[in-house]
């Protein structure tokens, strides 16, 4: 497959106010995930956007991930049930690195996403930090780089080329 990949960041965090939380939401971040929870997290965002590269890792790779002191991982919760979730990764040199961010399917078009993604930008600058920094590609949401974009990233490369998606992400994919 055929795939362009955005690698976006900003040096200062958004102006003005922050998006309002809709009725009903709250983010937590996840202290203790269970492999099989992460796996769950992974692949219910992932997996309509082909998302492949943790789904098959085994439980002990996955609970080293979820133990790397530089990793935060948050939940988003709207009317008592996970909504999405977003992973970050504190780089040595002041940086983070969105590694993971997205809804799942049956919560996107409910405005949870522009309010999830203005908060994680935000609580990524409250670590004082030079910079933030994401990538997204053409198998992400339609939506994604102009999500990216609207709350004030700005892209620095740009990549092209094939990839060779595994027929399991495929499977996941048609569910």
């Amino acid at each position: 497959m055929h795939v362009t990949t955005h690698f976006l960041q900003m040096h200062t965090p958004p102006e003005g106010n922050a998006v309002a939380a809709p009725a009903d939401t709250r983010i937590v971040q996840a202290h203790t995930l269970s492999p099989s929870c992460y796996r769950d997290l992974y692949n219910g965002v992932g997996a309509p956007w082909l998302w492949y590269e943790r789904s098959d890792l085994p439980d002990s790779e996955i609970s080293q991930l979820l133990a790397d002191p530089t990793v935060s991982i948050y939940t988003l919760e709207h009317a008592g049930k996970i909504a999405g979730y977003t992973e970050l990764r504190r780089q040595p040199v002041g940086e983070i690195q969105i590694l993971y961010f997205g809804l799942l399917p049956s919560q996107i078009g409910k405005g949870l996403g522009r309010y999830f993604l203005d908060w994680t930008v935000r609580e990524a600058f409250s670590m004082e930090i030079k910079r933030l920094w994401v990538h997204t590609c053409s198998l992400d949401h339609p939506r994604a780089l102009s999500a990216y974009q609207q709350v004030g990233f700005t892209s620095y490369r740009r990549e092209s080329g094939w990839v060779n998606i595994p027929d399991k992400a495929v499977e996941r994919q048609r569910g």
